[in-house]
């Protein structure tokens, strides 16, 4: 089985949403806001999360190749590590 870890992070999808959101102070902010939300169960919390992010950076509108290819990526990432590195921020 092939390690497809990346720079400590579970994969480089993960690696590259948590570099892009924490890069900037506002979607750092805005990212551990979100990351704070309560919601009832962990997955929920989850797929806001990815919605977070596909809103801020205006994924929904791609269509054909893109959003194949976004997609894709964007379901690799595991979105609970994204999330609790933002709530580990404000510790």
């Amino acid at each position: 089985m092939t390690d497809l870890s990346y720079e400590g992070w579970t994969n480089y999808e993960t690696w590259c949403v948590h570099l892009w959101l924490s890069n900037e102070q506002g979607t750092d902010m805005f990212a551990r806001e979100q990351a704070s939300r309560e919601f009832a169960y962990e997955v929920q919390a989850d797929d806001a999360f990815r919605e977070f992010v596909e809103e801020i950076y205006s994924l929904d509108h791609l269509r054909g190749l893109a959003g194949d290819l976004v997609n894709a990526a964007m379901g690799c990432v595991d979105w609970r590590e994204v999330r609790e590195a933002f709530l580990d921020k404000d510790e």
